[in-house]
């Protein structure tokens, strides 16, 4: 719980930073305005600047050289005022520009949300401030992995890591596409915008692996029936589709109720969408988080010095053999124990574990021993745990039976590729940190399998994730407020 603190109190401290960063831009360097004119009429000694109204902006200086003028206002109070332009040469050609300064004492110029010189400034720190969240989450994902491969930590920190990742990359390939005037709306509206940019960015890529997730969810309910477990690609796929074409789509539903058209409106809408889109993106990148982190633990194999072997359970068939989901594990089982035999010599002793269900014959963990010795294994190399129901009960009862036989013993769990991390991270929970052997599935039953490892990854760490959308929100909703605030004297 320390640790966890700890990380939670540096994120918070890094977006305290993003903000402390942009205030200073705006209070000390904000006030102040620079404008160069060059044109051919520019003659030194005969260009003047004069102030149209007093107690706005004060004219710090105005120099003409080498056909070039340059303007430099600084902020005195909110409100607006005209600099006349003379360029002395007899014939009346003066031109009068309006500059504003806002309720932050920014000075734009031709409108409150007008050209601003400190915006790619202040977009190249967000940009590295992004960069800079992002290696921090990556540290964060490869020292919790480095602890224990089956964290939810390092699933979490894996996420963000393509949350930031994806900010950042998009934020700096998009850096340099902005107006030549560098207009002060576009701050607000790049900060919000660099949002749903990316999810629509992404879009495709989720269009093409929605159409192949709902495939594997139609084939399954064909397979194995229809239920709602079986179909939970489709209804977050679903989700995930409606959810970005929404945001896409609040011009129209907000017209009428905001006058959509006007700045306010425009940024208000802007908001609106990008908060929509923010959900959808961190949620597409917390599950592609899951996906990197159970691949990387389903092909991690425990070291050839297992001295048992617990192989975990699920439903059997109604004669009380063995499904195909449950025949892969014990497979794999053996498979590694011929493995281990060929590499060390060492043998093994299986622990299958399951109870018996309402409407099974006999307990899984029967029908595993029968199979075992179908396969040639010796029934004292067979420890029997049969009274389990959950994961959780697989990993409590085992490790009691096991060590009541050896303190010592070396502990390793097989099961499906999909159940490897969560297996590793029930086992941890219950003071038995053991390392698992994943078994393959068929396509259409791992996809959905892998999306229900997502949604345990959400619940178990689920108190992560609203602080890290609590945070996100308010600073979305910060930028919004600054945005809306611009042109208020």
């Amino acid at each position: 719980m320390e640790i966890t603190l700890k990380k939670i109190i540096v994120l918070i401290a890094t977006f305290v930073l993003i903000g402390v960063i942009i205030a200073f831009d705006i209070y000390i360097i904000g006030d102040t305005f620079s404008y160069r004119y060059v044109e051919s009429g520019i003659r030194e000694g005969y260009m003047t600047a004069s102030l149209e109204g007093e107690g706005v902006v004060s004219i710090e200086s105005f120099q003409v050289k080498d056909g070039e003028a340059v303007l430099n206002l600084k902020a005195i109070a909110p409100g607006h005022c005209n600099i006349i332009i003379d360029y002395g040469d007899g014939e009346n050609n003066a031109f009068s520009t309006t500059y504003y300064v806002n309720s932050l004492h920014i000075i734009t110029k031709d409108a409150p949300i007008g050209t601003f010189n400190k915006l790619g400034l202040i977009i190249k720190e967000l940009v590295l401030l992004l960069f800079f969240v992002f290696i921090l989450s990556v540290a964060n994902a490869v020292i919790s992995y480095q602890r224990f491969c089956y964290s939810y930590r390092s699933v979490f920190y894996t996420g963000l890591s393509v949350f930031f990742g994806g900010l950042s990359v998009y934020e700096s390939l998009i850096q340099d596409v902005a107006s030549p005037n560098d207009e002060l709306y576009l701050i607000y509206y790049r900060a919000m915008s660099v949002i749903w940019g990316v999810a629509w960015f992404a879009f495709p890529f989720v269009i093409l692996v929605s159409l192949y997730m709902i495939i594997s969810n139609i084939v399954l309910m064909k397979r194995e029936g229809v239920r709602l477990v079986n179909a939970l690609c489709i209804i977050v796929c679903g989700m995930l589709i409606a959810g970005t074409i929404l945001g896409t789509q609040m011009y129209t539903l907000l017209d009428g109720l905001i006058d959509v058209h006007s700045s306010r409106g425009h940024l208000l809408t802007d908001y609106v969408e990008s908060l929509i889109c923010l959900f959808v993106y961190y949620f597409e990148s917390m599950f592609l988080g899951t996906f990197i982190c159970l691949t990387k633990t389903s092909k991690r194999l425990p070291d050839f010095d297992a001295d048992y072997i617990i192989i975990l359970g699920c439903a059997i068939r109604r004669n009380g053999t063995l499904t195909p989901l449950l025949r892969s594990r014990v497979d794999r089982a053996l498979w590694f124990a011929d493995w281990q035999k060929k590499e060390t010599g060492r043998d093994v002793i299986f622990v299958p574990s399951g109870g018996k269900g309402s409407d099974e014959v006999m307990s899984e963990a029967a029908a595993m021993r029968n199979y075992l010795l179908e396969k040639g294994v010796d029934d004292g190399h067979i420890l029997i745990e049969d009274k389990s129901t959950t994961t959780r009960e697989n990993m409590i009862f085992s490790k009691k039976l096991i060590r009541e036989k050896d303190k010592d013993g070396k502990v390793i769990f097989a099961t499906n590729r999909y159940h490897v991390l969560r297996s590793g991270y029930i086992a941890s929970t219950t003071g038995f940190p053991i390392f698992g052997v994943g078994s393959r599935t068929v396509w259409y039953f791992s996809i959905n399998a892998v999306m229900r490892e997502f949604a345990a990854m959400l619940y178990i760490v689920k108190t992560k994730h609203i602080i890290i959308l609590i945070i996100l929100v308010m600073l979305l909703s910060f930028m919004a407020f600054m945005g809306l605030s611009i042109d208020m004297y």
